[in-house]
């Protein structure tokens, strides 16, 4: 399913999503880890796998 034709998410759903977000960022945090950091180097790194998207 793309972009285009993607059905919002449930307010439920996006809720749990939230709390999952918020709690991995705390995880990191407690970690010693920049979340923000982590997250863009692994964007980066599935950029890199997945190679250009048509």
């Amino acid at each position: 399913e793309n972009l285009q034709t993607a059905q919002p998410a449930s307010a439920q759903a996006e809720q749990a999503v939230g709390e999952l977000l918020f709690a991995a960022a705390n995880l990191a945090r407690q970690a010693g880890v920049d979340p923000e950091q982590a997250l863009q180097k692994a964007n980066e790194a599935f950029c890199t796998a997945a190679g250009p998207v048509a």
